[in-house]
């Protein structure tokens, strides 16, 4: 089961350039003290760039996934700002990409103890990378306390609470969450497929596919219910119909995350059928 990463960046606006005055000189030779004077004083006057702006490069690298840039963007904001929250969370995240679990973790640390602690949004990216390293039940801890400390209501962390709840194979929690996520959003193809997956762990593939069909068509182009329907289609041998899932999830996301099974899947079933 796939469970999306889900990466929120704190939204600012750009702090607007200092105008800068030129200097004027009486004599064309300046001595040296004049001129070292002058040195001096221009250094002063040229602005840095600020903690805000180096963020927001920051963010633009991590959105291009260019995550090595990011991070050292980051640092260089934290070396103007050392009390931001919201950039110390989005170097865990590029750490995260990273695979540099250890790192991430200790940035989460220091957003937590820079005034993260009262968001929802960061307890939200912290289950994130736990869950991404496979630690499930500190992933579930973490769901639960931005839960806590939001208003109980993000579908986004309800979404990923339930992926990590199946994961555990707590199926009747994920069942019960899926359904609260139903309540709140009818719309979201995402509990169904959720549910889908649910009932796959329990061998009711029949109701599996139920689920996935319902996702469907709430939301033709959600790929992840088209993937899930062909491989449970597939464990049916039911060949030809889960061939045409695999290239409808094909042409939705020619390269996504399952791309390359999907086609491995495809020239399998080839010979079944």
């Amino acid at each position: 089961m796939s469970v999306k990463l889900s990466m929120k960046f704190k939204s600012a606006c750009i702090v607007g350039s200092v105008a800068l005055g030129l200097l004027s000189g009486c004599s064309s030779t300046p001595d040296k003290k004049e001129e070292k004077a002058k040195a001096v004083e221009t250094t002063e006057a040229e602005p840095k760039t600020s903690a805000q702006e180096l963020f927001i490069q920051g963010n633009k690298k991590l959105d291009e996934k260019d995550f090595p840039a990011a991070i050292a963007l980051y640092d260089k904001a934290l070396e103007r700002d050392d009390q931001r929250w919201d950039i110390y969370m989005n170097k865990a995240i590029a750490h995260s990409a990273k695979q540099q679990f250890s790192e991430a973790i200790a940035a989460m640390d220091r957003a937590l103890a820079t005034g993260g602690d009262k968001e929802a949004q960061v307890y939200f990216n912290l289950g994130n990378i736990y869950q991404n390293r496979g630690l499930y039940a500190q992933s579930i801890k973490a769901y639960k306390t931005s839960l806590a400390v939001g208003d109980g209501q993000s579908i986004d962390t309800l979404v990923n609470l339930g992926g990590a709840l199946a994961l555990m194979r707590e199926y009747d929690k994920a069942v019960e969450t899926y359904n609260h996520i139903r309540s709140l959003a009818p719309d979201d193809p995402r509990p169904y497929v959720g549910m889908g997956v649910v009932e796959q762990a329990r061998d009711n593939n029949k109701l599996a596919v139920e689920f996935y069909e319902q996702a469907q068509q709430i939301d033709p182009d959600f790929e992840q219910a088209w993937y899930n329907h062909a491989a449970v289609l597939a464990d049916m041998k039911r060949y030809s119909d889960a061939a045409q899932s695999y290239r409808r999830y094909l042409e939705l996301a020619p390269d996504g995350p399952y791309a390359k099974r999907a086609r491995a899947s495809l020239r399998r079933l080839k010979s079944k059928n």
